[in-house]
């Protein structure tokens, strides 16, 4: 949904793509009492990544629009 939101509000393609392919190449890896596991996120954005509030206030107004709009 924040790619869709980045278009919509007029972001140029060049950034919507590249905030894409940041939550689209990424593996999380983990090790615990020596078991090990990587996963593929399907969804959420990086914690403590510099762009999530940013993302976080384009998908708020989206969806504040949207209810302004019932």
């Amino acid at each position: 949904m924040s790619t869709l939101t980045l278009d919509a509000t007029g972001s140029p393609a060049m950034i919507a793509g590249w905030y894409d392919k940041v939550l689209t190449g990424r593996l999380v890896s983990a090790d615990l009492q020596g078991a090990h596991n990587t996963v593929i996120p399907t969804m959420g954005s990086l914690q403590g990544g510099i762009l999530l509030p940013l993302v976080c206030n384009l998908v708020m107004n989206a969806l504040l629009s949207t209810k302004e709009g019932m």
